[in-house]
């Protein structure tokens, strides 16, 4: 149960492993995943605490009782970034799996990072959608910022790209396509993700599609004081799948910039590449500014009607692409027949 006092969010690596994945990669444009499997309580609170170790060890110790204290003790540690780590954990009620998000340090109170987690967690418990993670508890205790959410067993699509090579084209429209719908209702409710790719979107072994992480979502109803203008955020967003407006304003996107994010994150299915993969943030950046993205004519068996649908998806002016989630959601329909 969620309490009365519940607070209110590259090149992607790609991991190795492919149990459940709600990797959290990006408070700044251009970090990445990374996916380490290890017990915390049989490993890491056991290693000595000497050297430069003894800091992080001591945190980390501390995030194991204050959870402990809040009912769920934490199990393998999924990914995470600096600030903010991810975790399997077991509900001491209850005995199920879970996934634990930790805020690791409070941030200083000139960036935005605690008041984006404090919205991610605010956002989640307010919206729910079968293609979209559930948030099951959400608090903070002795300074140890949390989210509780729904462990998603799957893998997320840039690990399976990554494995295995580009979709089938019907897998890809039938993974878009329930994003797509997730975002739409996103979008309905006033919610805009800002960070739609690859990696989040966990795709379970019966073909489900979950949409994970609202680390960086905006609320369409409060522009004027979103909380990365508060905080003076200049980009936030994964460099390979932000849309063109999103990388000279964050703060006043759309709907279509998700739906710009999701054409690329299509691409990337299709292609078994991001669109635009220059050597540098600012190249790719420019690219996505500037660029048309190499034709997807490498394999015969995409239809052209896809093709299309991408591009359009991918338009340079928002005016050009789909409006609307839920016209995405259609026109998928169309080139599944």
């Amino acid at each position: 149960m969620i309490p009365e006092n519940a607070f209110t969010q590259s090149r992607e690596a790609m991991p190795k492993t492919t149990l459940a994945i709600l990797a959290d990669d990006d408070v700044s444009v251009d970090a990445s995943t990374v996916i380490s499997q290890r017990d915390l309580a049989d490993q890491t609170l056991e290693e000595p605490d000497t050297g430069e170790q003894s800091v992080s060890l001591r945190h980390l110790r501390h995030v194991h009782q204050s959870l402990l204290n809040a009912g769920y003790e934490l199990r393998e540690r999924l990914g995470g970034h600096s600030r903010c780590h991810v975790h399997t954990a077991t509900s001491i009620a209850t005995g199920k799996k879970v996934v634990v998000k930790v805020l690791v340090e409070p941030s200083p109170s000139t960036t935005s990072a605690l008041a984006r987690f404090h919205q991610e967690g605010k956002t989640l418990t307010s919206l729910a959608h079968p293609n979209l993670v559930r948030i099951i508890d959400c608090g903070s205790v002795t300074n140890v910022n949390f989210l509780i959410l729904e462990l998603v067993r799957g893998e997320n699509l840039a690990n399976r790209v990554s494995l295995s090579g580009a979709l089938e084209p019907a897998l890809a429209i039938s993974c878009v396509a329930q994003a797509s719908a997730a975002l739409a209702y996103l979008h309905e409710n006033g919610v805009i993700h800002r960070d739609v790719k690859p990696a989040n979107l966990v795709l379970s072994p019966s073909g489900h599609v979950k949409l994970i992480d609202l680390g960086l979502a905006l609320s369409t109803d409060d522009k004027d004081r979103s909380i990365t203008r508060l905080f003076d955020d200049r980009v936030l967003g994964t460099a390979d799948y932000m849309s063109p407006e999103q990388a000279l304003d964050c703060h006043r996107v759309d709907a279509r910039s998700d739906i710009y994010s999701l054409g690329c994150t299509l691409y990337l299915l299709l292609a078994g590449r991001a669109p635009f993969f220059g050597d540098t943030l600012a190249a790719r950046l420019m690219e996505h500014q500037f660029q048309t993205p190499p034709t997807l004519t490498q394999s015969p068996v995409i239809p052209e009607i896809l093709v299309a649908l991408c591009l359009k998806m991918m338009a340079k002016q928002p005016a050009d692409r789909f409006q609307s989630a839920r016209e995405v959601v259609e026109e998928l329909a169309k080139c599944r027949a």
